[in-house]
């Protein structure tokens, strides 16, 4: 948690929609294993299509829409 004494929060968000939205499907609804061979090799292949095309799509979606859930909170604090 960020202390409000100390820091302004500018802008906050998150990031990476598309990758959570797989997550949870291929991890809690088909529950595949992450340690298991099934779930690396996942990641693995998933992976490369993933970094060559989805990534490419947020990166540009993300410059006009911010989505109320991700992966991942981005902020932009100031020091008081």
């Amino acid at each position: 948690m960020v202390d409000s004494n100390l820091y302004n929060i500018k802008k906050i968000w998150y990031q990476d929609a598309i990758g959570m939205i797989g997550s949870f499907i291929f991890f809690k609804v088909k529950k595949v294993n992450l340690n298991s061979n099934k779930g690396i090799n996942l990641v693995n292949n998933q992976g490369i299509f993933y970094d060559k095309y989805l990534i490419p799509l947020e990166k540009f979606y993300e410059k006009f829409i911010n989505l109320p859930f991700g992966l991942s909170l981005t902020g932009i604090l100031e020091k008081k």
